[in-house]
């Protein structure tokens, strides 16, 4: 039993480096995105773990958009990725990072991005290095959103603005959110004029 194990964990040591650039990110090669693919699919022959799963869903995720999320192959991509990322957290759930790329993978594929950007709150509420990125995707999906996913967002604008108030700023502007993002804090008076003034300065 030892053995599969050892050589999936080969497996999965490569190419470790694209997986680092895709979430800084950074742009990568498409023979890179082919081979680091290739490799966690060739990984999961050995060991069925759901980060394994998951990765493998990161990058077809990016070779969907490499090839152009319109064309057979790329919509081919996209469907791998969401299926990669449900099976990854199936086995793993607690994965907040690849919950938010399942409701961004779920939207761009015209499915309802609502149960997987709940996901994401719930496995990484606090998570202060997502709580910007995840609530950035969750505006620009707004219109995508039922009403419980929504209430929960909210709750992250709080959050963010405690955390940061000009980087909820800067991100309210570029999703065109400000009425949203306002209203959100209109229970915590002097977070919201902290954004307010953050985002007349930008």
């Amino acid at each position: 039993m030892a053995f599969p194990r050892f050589t999936g964990a080969l497996y999965l040591i490569t190419y470790t480096e694209v997986l680092d650039d895709l979430a800084a990110g950074r742009k990568v090669a498409t023979d890179d995105l082919i081979a680091a693919a290739s490799v966690r699919n060739d990984a999961l022959a050995w060991v069925d773990q759901g980060r394994a799963w998951t990765d493998l869903g990161a990058l077809r995720l990016a070779q969907a958009r490499d090839a152009g999320l319109r064309t057979p192959q790329g919509q081919a991509w996209l469907a791998e990725a969401v299926a990669a990322h449900r099976a990854g957290l199936l086995r793993d759930p607690a994965q907040p990072y690849a919950w938010t790329r399942l409701a961004q993978a779920t939207y761009m594929a015209g499915g309802d991005p609502s149960s997987a950007m709940r996901m994401a709150i719930v496995a990484g509420s606090r998570d202060s290095a997502l709580v910007h990125p995840r609530l950035e995707l969750a505006l620009s999906l707004w219109g995508r959103l039922d009403e419980p996913t929504r209430g929960m967002v909210r709750q992250q604008i709080v959050l963010a603005a405690r955390y940061d108030a000009v980087r909820l700023a800067q991100l309210t502007r570029r999703q065109f959110a400000l009425a949203y993002v306002l209203d959100a804090l209109s229970g915590a008076p002097e977070l919201r004029r902290r954004v307010e003034e953050a985002y007349r300065r930008l």
